[in-house]
Order: structure tokens, then C-alpha cells, then sequence
């Protein structure tokens, strides 16, 4: 945000930065991070923050048919086929 810290402001480190509590933003709902538990966050591979529902919507694939997110295996891997042409991913089963 470019504003410095005063004594006694309360400040979050995250992703090797200092941050104010309301500058500290998810990249994709524009909605605080915040760090006391209530709603968690993830830094992603792009180098931002998003809270974890955020992250999923993003990055997690959808299944194209069932419009649902591909479930993860128990060992964590998702997999899923995908239309070769179109690109587009669906459901194993």
C-alpha cells in the first residue's frame, strides 16, 4: 500500500512481507486475509494470497459435465480424463 507502519499497529507477515491487517487482500474476492484463524489462506503458485474457498475456485478443476469440482484421491492426487480437442476435464467414473 506504500503507507509505513507507526508504533503499536498491529501488522501481519505473510509471503515474506510486512502487511497492514486491511492491505493484506485476497487476489481474487478483494476481501481481507486474515491470520486469527476465522478464515484461512493459501499462498498459491502465482506468488498471491487467497483464502482457501478462493484458491479452489481457481485453480481446482471442474468437472465440465457435472460442473462439479473433481474430487482429490485419498493420497491427495486429482485425477480426471480430459476431451483431447476442447481441453476440457471430467470425472474418472
Amino acid at each position: 500500500c506504500g503507507k509505513g507502519f507507526m508504533w503499536g499497529v498491529s501488522y501481519v507477515s505473510a509471503m515474506g512481507r510486512n502487511w497492514h491487517r486491511g492491505c493484506l487482500r485476497c487476489a481474487l474476492c478483494d476481501e481481507a486475509l486474515e491470520q486469527d484463524g476465522s478464515r484461512a489462506f493459501v499462498t498459491a503458485s502465482d506468488g498471491q494470497g487467497y483464502h482457501t474457498d478462493c484458491h479452489k475456485v481457481k485453480f481446482h478443476p471442474s468437472c465440465y459435465i457435472c460442473d462439479s469440482f473433481i474430487p482429490a484421491r485419498p493420497d491427495g492426487r486429482i485425477e480426471f480424463k480430459e476431451l483431447q480437442f476442447w481441453r476440457h476435464k471430467y470425472c474418472p467414473q
